[in-house]
């Protein structure tokens, strides 16, 4: 056996290329640089695949966030309306502030205990404004954007059902002080003597005038 080991052996045959020893040892080696192949083409390949599947959940996940943006952006337009529906109409921040502020303080002490980080602002709310600054409506989904930017999507509509809410209680107590002054114009435009005191009589006089006279619609 070592007589034939040693004929057939490279290092000392004279007839290497026609061995079937050196022929075999060509065939493993061949045959391991495929496998080699395959195995570095395979590895290469999932590398890519996972790259491709990588950048394909990034491009999803931005998508997603661009069309949260956006759904963001809308519901502060129309929010806006519900403060003030005039179409050069703005907002006073501290009105802003306020339903900031409130919402953190439901948050605080309504909301489950899991929920309650996550309602956190985005950042620390400054000082309510006593300037009387107002904000378009632009301003005003830029403001709020840079507060609840972090609310996840079921969170940032409990913030927004709280602004309505907020708007409501808004125009109410707007509405009631319009009423207030316009009834105080009223009162002193029919205070003839300027004593501060009415006659009862000349008012009822003046309703029962008012309502013959007013069309029929507006009865």
């Amino acid at each position: 056996l070592a007589q034939y080991l040693r004929r057939n052996n490279p290092k000392y045959s004279n007839f290497s290329e026609a061995s079937p020893y050196v022929r075999g040892l060509r065939e493993v080696a061949e045959e391991l640089r495929r496998q080699l192949f395959n195995i570095e083409d395979n590895r290469l390949a999932r590398i890519k695949a996972d790259a491709k599947r990588r950048r394909e959940e990034r491009e999803k996940q931005e998508q997603l966030k661009q069309k949260e943006r956006e759904r963001r952006e809308s519901a502060f337009i129309d929010q806006f309306k519900e403060w003030n529906s005039l179409p050069d109409a703005k907002v006073e921040l501290s009105l802003v502030q306020n339903a900031l502020r409130s919402f953190s303080e439901i948050a605080e002490t309504a909301f489950p205990e899991e929920l309650r980080d996550a309602a956190k602002l985005s950042k620390t709310l400054e000082a309510t404004d006593e300037s009387g600054k107002c904000l378009t409506v632009k301003d005003f989904a830029k403001y709020l954007s840079s507060f609840v930017d972090d609310l996840t999507h079921d969170l940032f509509d409990e913030f927004m059902k709280h602004l309505s809410q907020c708007a409501v209680s808004y125009r109410a107590s707007y509405e009631r002080e319009n009423r207030r002054i316009a009834l105080t114009n009223l009162f002193l435009s029919c205070d003839h003597s300027g004593i501060g005191l009415l006659d009862r009589h000349r008012i009822l006089s003046l309703f029962e005038n008012f309502w013959d006279t007013v069309k029929d619609e507006v009865k």
